[in-house]
């Protein structure tokens, strides 16, 4: 059995509900309130598994109400019925916490059919343009069944009373008087019931008229929406991917760290390096002058040696001469 509880500041609206409901045998109405702060106690009170609510009501509304109740009775689901169509109350409900969202020219099928899907945790949303003039002629047909239905009770009553009266033979003047007090209020209520009903036909006549002149605009609406949703789903994945490839993305290495660890590990081999050829340029002019010198000093020795040569040579080439003309002269004496 599903406990439900009707929020509406529309009394009439309200009677309608319950009629369509407890035609259903695994639906109860629990109870019946008229604004926000009502049916916070309600729900805390009566427990009830699903709550239809409207979203304007005097008081607190219906939007805050359904925060509320969802927020601190999560056991208890909350269908937005409302005669709004426009896609921001549809979203502000969702946000708010509401499982379903109605319009109330649905029909007690759909109503019926809603309730049971979000009992049973799914999110039920039927959007306006699939509720044309079908539901408000299905609406119709049963509130003409159900004022009927009324009637059929009354002339059934009235008839139980006239049959009670006729068949008492000790019944006064009070009887007659009992009966005419009936009679005027039947006729009355009737009255009454009439007048509602022509209201209610004029509403549901307008409703018609009203169907009939916007729904090229709201299926024309509703592409365009459909069109904007696809195009910002689209940024989103887009933004969500971009987001997801940076994050799975190898990190790419920092170049100038690269190349400030690279340059101080190359520095640490060339420094020695460049010691070593220092220390091997010093030992190389070294030699070189050492070289230099020996080359000086040999060219020196080798000069000195054959100036001596030379000095030696002549020496003996003129000592030679010297004694041949010597000899010479000796031997011209003797003779």
């Amino acid at each position: 059995m599903i406990r439900i509880l009707l929020v509406d500041d529309q009394a009439l609206l309200c009677e309608v509900l319950k009629t369509w409901l407890e035609v259903e045998s695994d639906f109860q109405v629990v109870g019946i309130t008229n604004d926000g702060e009502s049916a916070l106690k309600s729900v805390e009170s009566l427990k009830p598994d699903v709550v239809l609510i409207d979203v304007e009501m005097p008081g607190m509304d219906g939007l805050k109400a359904t925060e509320l109740i969802t927020s601190r009775f999560p056991n208890t689901k909350v269908i937005v019925l409302s005669a709004h169509d426009d896609d921001s109350y549809l979203l502000k409900s969702l946000r708010a916490g509401a499982k379903g969202y109605l319009l109330k020219n649905t029909t007690a099928e759909q109503l019926a059919s809603t309730i049971r899907l979000v009992e049973q945790g799914q999110n039920q949303i039927v959007p306006a343009y699939q509720q044309n003039e079908t539901s408000a002629m299905a609406m119709q047909k049963q509130l003409e069944a159900m004022v009927q239905k009324y009637e059929e009770k009354f002339q059934s009553f009235l008839t139980q009373v006239q049959t009670s009266v006729n068949g008492n033979s000790s019944v006064s003047l009070d009887a007659t008087l009992l009966e005419d007090k009936l009679t005027s209020k039947l006729e009355a209520s009737e009255a009454k019931n009439s007048s509602e009903i022509e209201q209610l036909r004029q509403q549901i006549n307008a409703l018609q008229a009203e169907i009939g002149n916007v729904n090229s605009l709201i299926e024309q609406q509703f592409k365009l929406q459909i069109q904007d949703f696809k195009e910002e789903l689209h940024e989103d994945l887009t933004f969500a991917l971009q987001q997801w490839s940076q994050k799975n993305e190898p990190a790419k290495p920092d170049l100038s760290e690269l190349e400030s660890k690279y340059r101080t590990d190359l520095m640490t081999v060339l420094n020695p390096l460049r010691a070593n050829l220092r220390e091997l340029d010093q030992q190389t002019r070294f030699l070189r002058s050492g070289l230099l010198v020996s080359v000086l000093t040999a060219a020196m020795s080798l000069t000195f040696a054959s100036w001596v040569f030379v000095t030696n040579t002549a020496a003996k080439t003129s000592t030679q001469k010297t004694e041949q003309n010597l000899h010479s002269q000796v031997e011209q004496k003797l003779r």
